[in-house]
């Protein structure tokens, strides 16, 4: 979330809350596919089908990316416009 227009106080006649709105957002990872990840979801489909991390991103499912991305600590950072 992005804030788009900040609360106005006074005057009182014109005095609105802040609006938010979605933001667009981007983080930076590094995989190695030699060294399995130790996060839930990818461990488990490395240990159970033989599936590695880049494979993972590049070819499964949307919810599969999720999932994985989302059992990662990633520094998410808000674009700018």
């Amino acid at each position: 979330m992005r804030l788009l227009r900040p609360a106005v106080y006074h005057p009182a006649e014109v005095a609105e809350p802040e609006e938010w709105g979605p933001g667009i957002c981007s983080a930076v990872l590094s995989i190695d596919d030699d060294e399995p990840s130790n996060h839930g979801y990818a461990l488990k489909a490395h240990a159970v089908y033989g599936i590695t991390p880049s494979m993972i991103l590049s070819a499964g499912t949307e919810t599969e990316q999720i999932f994985y991305l989302q059992d990662m600590d990633l520094d998410w950072q808000l674009d700018e416009d």
